[in-house]
């Protein structure tokens, strides 16, 4: 079996590698990297009901958010995914987000993210989008907080639209 070395690339430019067998997938080698500037998380966001759909009926659904915050030097970034889960329908779910770096109760910077990817099908996760902070000078060893809002909206095809907005807050520690 041949291990690579992979080199890791965020938009922002900041560069990780990491070591990745030939027989896991790169994503999944970096998941479960014992690198300690990379933190991951998992949130459920939000719990909502659709409206009747012709030839399904009502169905509820739970959106969850996943991804990853990282630190190098004085950046903080973060990526973000959305995923439907307890959803059998098909949605047109179109997203948006935004992250707000929070410390002692002031926001140091709020930054909308890109999303990547529109519709889901329920179990499909799309990559919402990274945004990334500098961090203002005097934080190392202190706490931070990422607020992360995380908007979708959900249109029938009918002419009704349903929105559902759920957010979440992670906590970093500045090194």
């Amino acid at each position: 079996m041949a291990i690579y070395k992979v080199k890791l690339i965020a938009p922002d430019g900041t560069e990780q590698i990491i070591l990745c067998p030939d027989d896991v997938y790169i994503l999944d080698a970096a998941e479960n990297s014992e690198n300690e500037d990379i933190q991951e998380f998992s949130h459920i966001v939000a719990g909502f009901t659709l409206p009747a759909i012709p030839g399904v009926g009502i169905n509820a659904a739970t959106v969850k958010a996943s991804g990853y915050i990282s630190q190098n030097g004085s950046r903080l970034s973060i990526s973000l995914n959305a995923q439907l889960v307890d959803s059998s329908v098909q949605q047109n779910t179109s997203w948006t987000a935004s992250v707000n770096l929070l410390y002692n109760g002031n926001t140091l910077g709020s930054l909308p993210l890109s999303v990547q990817g529109s519709n889901m099908v329920s179990s499909d996760t799309i990559y919402v989008g990274t945004a990334s902070f500098n961090i203002p000078s005097g934080l190392s060893g202190q706490d931070v907080t990422l607020h992360v809002t995380l908007q979708g909206s959900y249109n029938s095809g009918s002419g009704y639209i349903s929105s559902y907005p759920g957010s979440f807050n992670e906590t970093v520690r500045i090194k």
